[in-house]
């Protein structure tokens, strides 16, 4: 898989898999399996601002805020 490649690759190397608050449960909770299977930190994005559909520019703020947080930890 493309995950177990770049986690062979280099030891220091970090995989953030980020997940839409609006997916589907069952979807959601298979992609956080095989996250933690693999190693791989997962952030699930939530209250977003979206404008149909898709982040509106506090949207995109508010996941830029999130994945700095997640990632500074």
């Amino acid at each position: 898989s493309v995950s177990a490649f770049l986690l062979n690759r280099s030891s220091d190397l970090a995989i953030y898999f980020l997940i839409n608050e609006n997916i589907a449960s069952d979807y959601k909770n298979s992609i956080i399996e095989a996250c933690n299977h693999y190693g791989i930190t997962y952030i699930i994005l939530e209250g977003i601002d979206r404008q149909n559909g898709h982040p509106s520019i506090a949207g995109q703020n508010t996941i830029a805020n999130i994945v700095s947080k997640a990632i500074l930890r």
